[in-house]
């Protein structure tokens, strides 16, 4: 294969995982969304909102995995597209992105922090672990559901910390 085909392959699998991650996003939203409505139906049922912590953390382990991998894949693709010969340099290679990528890595990151647990925390927040301690069953959810909350949310933070330093 010549150097142009590992580019164009590796440059599609990474429109793909970017497409997979954003489905991961649209997945779980759906599903909080549904959680919540039936935690807000007649009767109220708040104690159903405790499976949005475990939701949050699956969530935030498969983008996780999508973010190193499109890591990776972009600077597979800046060490394949530089060329010696050529005076245009590829995307991967440009100041452009260079000049943008902290802001848009930051606003990535800000954006998968809200949308994975501001949800988590409300969900804590409406099962108060006071009004849980009588049911043994429900604490250690709430427990383990701020366990996953937290997890998460260290997961995120320290792929940004590391993706941090692909821009050099």
């Amino acid at each position: 294969m010549k150097k142009v085909d590992y580019y164009n392959s590796a440059s599609s699998h990474f429109v793909s995982r970017f497409k997979m991650r954003d489905n991961i996003l649209l997945l779980y939203l759906a599903a909080v969304g549904a959680i919540y409505g039936v935690a807000f139906g007649e009767p109220n049922e708040f104690t159903v909102l405790l499976i949005i912590p475990f939701l949050a953390l699956g969530s935030s382990l498969l983008i996780v995995h999508h973010n190193v991998m499109l890591g990776a894949l972009l600077t597979y693709l800046k060490h394949t597209s530089k060329s010696k010969t050529s005076k245009i340099r590829s995307f991967e290679n440009s100041k452009f992105l260079f000049k943008r990528f902290s802001l848009a890595l930051g606003l990535r990151t800000l954006g998968q922090l809200i949308i994975l647990f501001l949800p988590s925390i409300m969900a804590l927040i409406l099962n108060p672990i006071k009004g849980l301690e009588n049911d043994n069953l429900l604490w250690l959810w709430w427990i383990i559901g701020l366990s996953c909350t937290i997890i998460g949310f260290i997961l995120i933070i320290l792929i940004h910390l590391k993706q941090r330093h692909l821009k050099r």
